[in-house]
This record gives structure tokens, sequence and C-alpha cells, in this order.
């Protein structure tokens, strides 16, 4: 069991988990996002141990990427919303990110100014998934493996 298992796995189903402008997300449906961003980190082949980035605000999306990164054993790279594009790249080389789960709001920056891997964009039809299951296989986990490289104060939004 990993983080993301512990937190998904010890609620209340239809307790509300987030609040947004657009929609209540209850912890099933967080969890089905959660499920659906786990199935797309292994149908594009990302292993544990490769690094992931995640480019958005604060949200249910980003935290759905960060849990289905960790639950898939590969290494969190949270992105700033504040970075210039010469930094964005800069942190993307730096870390060796495989993939990027990119926010809407930053779809065109990511598609103008950077193509070196491939993307997931994390929007509101993630809202509308429902269903998926959580039993994803387990990865092997290594306690002195990372989990998160951060280049964020991780409490902006």
């Amino acid at each position: 069991m990993n983080t993301a298992d512990f937190l998904l796995n010890n609620t209340n189903e239809d307790a509300l988990a987030f609040i947004t402008k657009n929609a209540e997300v209850s912890y099933a449906a967080f969890r089905s996002m959660c499920a659906r961003l786990v199935r797309e980190l292994r149908e594009r082949n990302v292993q544990p141990g490769e690094r992931v980035a995640i480019w958005g605000a604060n949200s249910p999306y980003w935290a759905a990427a960060y849990l289905a990164t960790m639950k898939a054993g590969a290494v969190a790279v949270p992105i700033s919303t504040m970075i210039a594009t010469d930094d964005f790249k800069r942190n993307m080389a730096f870390a060796g990110c495989k993939f990027l789960f990119v926010e809407h709001t930053f779809y065109q920056r990511y598609l103008r100014d950077y193509r070196e891997c491939p993307y997931f964009l994390l929007d509101d039809t993630l809202l509308q998934v429902r269903e998926q299951r959580w039993e994803v296989p387990e990865a092997d986990f290594d306690p002195q493996r990372d989990a998160a490289l951060v280049f964020t104060s991780g409490t902006t939004a």
C-alpha cells in the first residue's frame, strides 16, 4: 500500500472530497479520476521511478494526477504555475520528465513552447469519469526511491 491507496481506500464514498466552481466531487468520483489517470500512465508505458511533471493550479485534477503518479510508482514533479518558459524547459530537462499532466489553462503554452514528452490534458472531462476500478496492480516500491521532486512552494495557486 502506498500513500494514494491509504488516502483513497479510507474514505466515505459519498463524502465530498472537493468543491469547485463547476462541480462537487465525491471521494468515489475522485478515486475514479485517479484510476483513469493511473490507466493513462500505464498505457503510455510510464515506468516506476520515471518522472512525471504536473503543471496546473490547485484543483481536483492536480490532486488526481499527483496521486495517480504515486500509485504508478513514478516520481511526481509539480511545476509552478508562475514559471517562465525557459525555467519550465530547464526544470523538465533537469528532472528528466517522461510525461506531463497539464491543465487546460497551460495547454496552449505547452504546445507552443515545449514538445519534448507526451502529455495528458487535465480538464473538466475528468468530472465525467465514473466507475474506473482502483484495483490497479501494485508497482514494485522501493522505500529508497524518490516520490517527488518539487519545484514549487507547494502552497501557491
